[in-house]
This record gives C-alpha cells, sequence and structure tokens, in this order.
C-alpha cells in the first residue's frame, strides 16, 4: 500500500484520540509471523511517546501528526509458549496468550467463504477433534464492508479452537458465518506436519470478482485501468468511510464481548455497498496491511467465468498483494475451479468450456509464469453434483493446498502435484500424451478407461475419444479423425476426470496442439 492509502485516518479516530488504540488485527491470541521484521501498529496523540515489549525486546516510537504509529519487531523464533505483550502510551494495553509462527491469508469467493459449520458430518467429525488445539489460530473478517477508499480497521477478531470448534459443534456457525473451511483444514495440516503455531486470516466473500480485491499498486503495476473518484465522489467517500470506522469500532466492541462470554460473534453489520472497482480490497484487505504473513491461499474464480483478461487481473492480484504485505514473490497458492454445470443457471450463452477457456487456463499460465505461485485440481471432489457450485467436501481442497506449501515453503518432500502435460504425439490416427510429475504411476479412479478425451482435426471441430494407460502414457485413438491436430483431456465445465496417479492425485486437465 502506498503511504498516501496507508495514513488514511478517520477524522472521527482522531477526535480526542488520548488512549493508544490497536486494529483489530493486533489482538490478544494472535500468532505474530516468525522471522520477519513483524509491524505492530496502531493510533495514539499525535506526537505520543509508545512502547512496545514483546518476546524480550522492547521498541519505541512517536505518532505521527495525524496520530498513526508503528514499530517493527526484530524477527522472532518459533514459540508456542502463550505470551504478553505490552503497548504503552499514556494508558497501558496487554495483549494476552500471542504465539510466534506461521500466518497465512485466506481469500476469495463463496467456496473460501464456505465455513466449518456447512461441511459434511465426516469432516466435522475430523474438525471436532481439535477442540483442545491452542496452537490453530484464525482471525475471520466476519461481516463484509467495502469501501470506496481504504479503511483503517476491520470487522473481525482472533479466536482459536477451543471457541469456534465448539460454535461449529453447537450449530451457530451458519454456510458463510466465516470460519472458513479450506481455511481450517489448510491450517491443520501445516500445523500438524510443521508442529508449530499456525494462524489463518479468513478474508472472503461469496459472488465476487477478482478485479474488487485487487490493490491499486496491483492495478498500477500490471498498467491495468483502474476508475478514479471524481473529487465530487471523494468527498462522499470519505464522510462514507468515517461512518464505517465508526461502525466498526461499535461492532468491534460487541464482538468482545461476545467473545469473553464464549457467545458466537453475529457477522451482521449492515453497510452500504461501496462504489470503486476495487472496494472490497479496500474494506476487507487493506485494514489488515501490513500484517506480517507467509502466503495466500486464494479460491476464487467462479464468478469471472468467461473474463478474456483473468490472467492479467491474477497478475495484477498478485504483484499487488506481494507489494503492499513487502513479500517479493509471495506465496500464492491458487484453487483450481471445481466442475460445475453454469448452464444449469439461467445465464444465457455459455458454452460448456467457459470457465477452461477463461479462468483455469489463467490459473495454469499463473502456476508457469507468476513467482511463487502454484495451483491444485480438485476435480475429484465433486461426487457428481456438478449443479452445486460449492461442493461441500473441503478437507481436500485444504489438505493440496497444504501440500503445496509444504513443498514450496518448508523445505517438506511430500507430493504436491498431480501429473501435469507435457506433450502429445501423433502417429496416424493414433496419440500417445506422456507426462511429468508423476509420482506412483497412472490410473483411473473407477477402475475404468480414462474419460473426457477428445481429439480434433485442423477443422477444431472435438470428437469424444477412447483411451488407455500405457506405462507413463496414455494413448488416444478415434477413427473418425485420421489426422489429429489437436488433443484435450477435462476441457470441460462438467469435467469430473477419472485418470489420476496411484497416489490419489488428479492429472491436470490439459488443451493442447499434437506434435506430428
Amino acid at each position: 500500500m502506498s503511504s498516501k492509502q496507508f495514513f488514511l485516518i478517520p477524522l472521527l479516530a482522531l477526535t480526542a484520540q488520548a488512549d493508544v488504540t490497536l486494529p483489530a488485527i493486533i489482538d490478544s491470541k494472535m500468532v505474530v509471523q516468525s522471522g520477519t521484521h513483524a509491524p505492530i501498529w496502531g493510533w495514539a496523540d499525535a506526537g505520543e511517546a509508545v512502547t512496545v515489549s514483546f518476546a524480550g525486546q522492547t521498541q519505541k516510537t512517536t505518532a505521527t501528526a495525524n496520530g498513526k504509529w508503528m514499530i517493527k519487531l526484530d524477527p522472532l523464533v518459533v514459540s508456542a509458549k502463550p505470551q504478553v505483550m505490552t503497548i504503552k502510551g499514556k494508558n497501558e494495553i496487554k495483549l494476552d496468550d500471542v504465539l510466534v509462527g506461521q500466518v497465512w491469508l485466506a481469500s476469495g469467493q463463496s467456496n473460501m467463504e464456505f465455513s466449518l459449520g456447512a461441511i459434511p458430518a465426516e469432516e466435522k467429525k475430523i474438525a471436532a477433534k481439535q477442540k483442545r488445539n491452542k496452537l490453530l489460530r484464525m482471525f475471520c473478517a466476519g461481516p463484509k464492508v467495502s469501501s470506496a477508499l481504504p479503511l483503517s480497521d476491520v470487522a473481525g477478531y482472533w479466536s482459536d479452537c477451543s471457541y469456534f470448534i465448539e460454535q461449529m459443534t453447537d450449530g451457530k456457525i451458519q454456510t458463510y458465518d466465516s470460519h472458513s473451511a479450506v481455511a481450517f483444514f489448510f491450517g491443520l495440516k501445516l500445523q500438524q506436519e510443521l508442529k508449530v503455531p499456525i494462524a489463518v486470516i479468513d478474508s472472503s466473500w461469496g459472488g465476487t470478482k477478482i478485479e474488487s480485491w485487487i490493490a491499486d499498486e496491483g492495478y498500477e503495476a500490471e498498467g491495468l485501468a483502474l476508475r478514479k473518484l471524481s473529487a465530487k465522489d471523494e468527498a462522499t467517500a470519505v464522510t462514507e468511510r468515517d461512518a464505517l470506522e465508526k461502525s466498526i469500532r461499535e461492532w468491534r466492541a460487541e464482538a468482545a464481548k461476545s467473545l469473553k462470554k464464549g457467545d458466537f460473534v453475529s457477522p451482521n453489520l449492515k453497510t452500504p455497498r461501496a462504489r470503486g472497482a476495487n472496494a472490497i480490497y479496500n474494506g476487507m484487505i487493506a485494514p489488515i496491511v501490513p500484517f506480517s504473513i507467509k502466503g495466500v491461499v486464494w479460491y476464487q474464480g467462479e464468478s469471472n467465468n468467461q473474463s478474456k483478461d483473468y490472467f492479467p487481473k491474477l497478475k495484477a492480484l498478485t504483484r499487488g498483494w506481494s507489494q503492499v504485505f513487502g513479500i517479493s514473490d509471495m506465496p500464492f497458492y491458487l484453487v483450481q475451479v471445481a466442475p460445475y454445470n453454469y448452464a444449469h443457471s439461467k445465464t444465457e450463452g455459455i458454452s460448456p468450456q467457459s470457465i477452461y477457456d477463461s479462468v483455469v487456463s489463467a490459473q495454469y499460465q499463473a502456476a508457469r509464469e507468476i513467482e511463487g505461485c502454484d495451483v491444485i485440481n480438485i476435480s475429484d471432489t465433486v461426487f457428481g453434483d456438478v449443479k452445486n457450485v460449492h461442493p461441500p467436501h473441503k478437507k481436500t481442497v485444504g489438505d493440496r493446498l497444504a501440500a503445496l506449501a509444504l513443498n514450496h515453503d518448508y523445505d517438506k518432500s511430500v507430493i504436491s502435484s498431480g501429473p501435469r502435460f507435457v506433450a502429445a504425439k501423433a502417429k496416424g490416427s493414433t496419440v500417445t500424451v506422456t507426462f511429468d510429475r508423476i509420482d506412483k504411476g497412472l490410473e483411473t479412479a473407477d477402475r475404468k478407461t480414462p474419460n473426457w478425451f477428445e481429439v480434433a482435426g485442423a477443422d477444431k471441430v472435438f470428437v469424444k475419444s477412447s483411451a488407455k494407460i500405457k506405462g507413463d502414457t496414455v494413448i488416444v485413438s478415434n477413427t473418425e479423425v485420421a489426422a489429429p491436430k489437436f488433443i484435450r483431456m477435462g476441457w470441460n465445465n462438467i469435467a469430473e476426470q477419472n485418470l489420476r496417479d496411484k497416489n490419489g492425485w488428479p492429472v491436470f486437465s490439459f488443451n493442447a496442439e499434437i506434435t506430428p
């Protein structure tokens, strides 16, 4: 975030500030990222001296003329011991039960937002066993807030498993009440494998497009147009921002009371939907910047079905977030959109390949070309229900995302990819397809012949084709296409391809030209 944005402070917050105050992201039960100069910030009177003491170190600073202050901690070693962080100005704040470990941000639309309260019974049973796990934490940005200008705080709170697992088992968490199931299972797998404190920041919003999540810096880095506010609209936006900040402070006060009593925190906060191309970034991500994180897991794309520019938008998203969080080539792991029959809705003119030609192809390109980026395939998690855009089984999704992080960021020798297409070579009407990243060998999940293979001639009219596994290759043929020029597998909105590695990871879809 630019310095201009970072120091936008609501006027209400500057009035008779007196006491040192903190944003929601800095609170008791938080996890501080180890090994980095983690920022701690807040507000106070202009010129007020502020001291932050934690884990044997003390950092001092002075609030600037607009009331903002920030210190950066010296890099910390991992610690599962609950510690107290003390922030002192004219008043003193003590944050209890603070750990040091690994922090990740989970974001996207409804499949990331999909909560622990809506997963199948067998997955709830797995989650319920973690009720006493004190080393897995979540920060949940529950209420959905958008703003034409960046906000300085978010309506959210920290909690550990003892709180949110109880809310799940009591049936308090509804389908979209934050507490992302994907984020939970991702964090749980990391915590179990690394044996360190793990926190996942859950900030997601169903039905949103990628454009609304991109930081100004991302738009600028990729040279993408971002509609600026007129002077009149900006004056209105300032008033609306101040009102939003006031509503968020009131919500946080009520949430604190609920948490103290062990009650469920209501995600309800009535706010207007703001104008602005990236209003959701301003309301849901900007307020937690520059909290120190390790990386991002991202599950979004359904709302960008048919987008022609999803890849440049992904580049803008990743570059912008890398810049505002201060992480070069930030780990950014994508979930390939699950099979869904988009034509099942009332939308007209959706082709059977629409999500692949737009979002999935861009996700694959991002995995190849954007440093720090990779993607997982979850085509085997819908179990035939392609009319449900929200497949409820989320554990596999979280586990596979965690495998990417374990492999790429923590040097763990774990499988983190299914087989990926390398080449297709034709001899007459027969095509041999080769793959890399094969672990234990190819098989089909249902013990039948490989499905969803299609070939086409120069006319690019694809026809269903027979396929068989031969060692680490697949042999594809169709007598209707004497001279095949193109081949694809699983390149369909509803494709649940059965080809996989014997370790259970599905083969990635592909759409390619055939080498003679």
